[in-house]
């Protein structure tokens, strides 16, 4: 059996950078109107490759806005007029937690970067050529095409303020550098914040739980 493969890439250009006249990706448009904002505080994109659900490329972009905003509804607000012109492919709005605090809103955008198509040449050589055919298989040569889109899935996610989006970013990116164990502390605050720690940034009496948080990364209290 032979196979080839032939993948036809959607920007040959890279990721953050395309030829004049080729499609501009959502990618590079949510960012770029992402760092053109002065309202929002951009901590970093996190980026895998055929990490999960069938995607060839997933990138976790983490924001905040400059001014911090604790009530949910001005929140989602904030999150839904950070973009404009690009479609979303779903949407997580921000919603408040039994305790106070606050589950972590994210708008999808998903688009195709390439497109595989995989060839395949067969050949069975018989040697009980019924027992075969009663099989359903066919005797001699024969030839497969398959096609599929490659297929990337931004997430743009929305933190309160930005010690707490700075730190989920740095936690992120140690863990896929390899330079960070994961930590179930960590885990949570992909999600969702602990209406206590919201309550104390709120206050803002000299007291972020953040501050805490992100001396972990640095090798700091536990």
């Amino acid at each position: 059996m032979s196979r080839e493969s032939q993948i036809t890439p959607s920007s040959a250009t890279g990721e953050t950078e395309q030829a004049p006249g080729e499609r501009r990706s959502n990618l590079v448009i949510v960012r770029e109107q992402i760092l053109a904002n002065p309202g929002v505080f951009y901590a970093g994109e996190v980026m895998k490759y055929n990490d999960m659900g069938g995607w060839t490329q997933t990138v976790d972009m983490i924001v905040a806005p400059v001014k911090p905003i604790f009530d949910v509804e001005k929140l989602n607000r904030f999150m839904d007029g950070l973009v404009e012109g690009v479609p979303t492919s779903a949407r997580d709005a921000a919603h408040p937690r039994g305790d106070g605090g606050i589950h972590l809103g994210k708008l999808y955008y998903d688009e195709s970067i390439g497109r595989r198509r995989t060839e395949t040449t067969t050949f069975v050589t018989p040697v009980e050529a019924e027992a075969l055919q009663n099989a359903g298989i066919t005797i001699g040569e024969t030839h497969n095409t398959r096609e599929e889109d490659l297929q990337r899935r931004t997430w743009l996610r929305v933190y309160p303020d930005t010690l707490s989006a700075q730190t989920i970013f740095d936690y992120e990116q140690g863990v896929m550098n390899g330079t960070v164990e994961p930590n179930s502390t960590f885990s949570y605050l992909q999600h969702w914040i602990e209406g206590e720690q919201i309550r104390r940034m709120k206050e803002n009496q000299g007291y972020n739980p953040f501050v805490r948080i992100a001396g972990m990364l640095r090798g700091g209290k536990r």
